[in-house]
């Protein structure tokens, strides 16, 4: 079902404030822009926004049918695809996917890159400390 904070749509306010939240120079290319963490994420259209853009994106979320539901609408392949964890997050407690965002690209364009894949995890967010924080947003 449906919550009634979820939007369809990219989040105005980060629209509006993208460049105060992510100052400085627009992303790396190949893949080596700076990583955003997305707590709490739901299926928030905000990670393909901001993948899309050319950042890093790692969401937590607690419920596994939010990233089952992301990945089945946004994904090449329509499920998240499982990866390993940094060795500092305990594996018991978090699991992590990857979501290969759906990309058309441009038919003239040259020098543009796919979308960078969302990392997913499924975990309590509330549960990371400090070091498991800094290894998955370094």
């Amino acid at each position: 079902g449906n919550t009634s904070w979820h939007i369809e749509s990219v989040n105005p306010y980060l629209l509006r404030f993208l460049a105060e939240l992510l100052p400085g120079e627009s992303p790396a290319k190949g893949g080596m822009g700076t990583r955003v963490l997305v707590p709490l994420c739901g299926k928030t259209a905000d990670m393909d926004f901001l993948a899309r853009k050319g950042y890093r994106v790692v969401g937590i979320e607690g419920i596994k049918k939010a990233i089952d539901e992301f990945a089945a609408e946004r994904s090449e392949s329509g499920r998240p695809v499982p990866i390993a964890l940094p060795p500092e997050i305990n594996a018991e407690k978090f699991q992590a996917s990857a979501t290969l965002l759906k990309w058309d690209p441009p038919v003239h364009a040259t020098g543009e890159e796919p979308p960078q894949p969302v990392i997913l995890i499924h975990g309590d967010f509330f549960a990371l400390g400090v070091p498991e924080a800094e290894a998955l947003v370094p």
